[in-house]
């Protein structure tokens, strides 16, 4: 079984590289709606405040600082 795809050892055949790439094709991305900003939400705002009380709730209470 042999592999799709070839070698370049040589410095002399590093600059073939470039032209024995293939050319790529263009993915568009559809979406129903428009993006959707996740960091304007106040759901997003609560959690990061609720993650860093919490994250310093542990800090403090591994520390003994409690």
């Amino acid at each position: 079984m042999g592999w799709p795809g070839r070698f370049f050892r040589k410095r002399k055949r590093s600059q073939q590289v470039l032209e024995d790439l293939p050319a790529g094709t263009r993915l568009s991305l559809n979406t129903p709606g428009p993006p959707w900003l996740i960091w304007n939400h106040l759901a997003m705002f609560l959690l990061v405040v609720v993650g860093l009380l919490t994250g310093e709730w542990v800090l403090r209470k591994r520390k003994h600082l409690l």
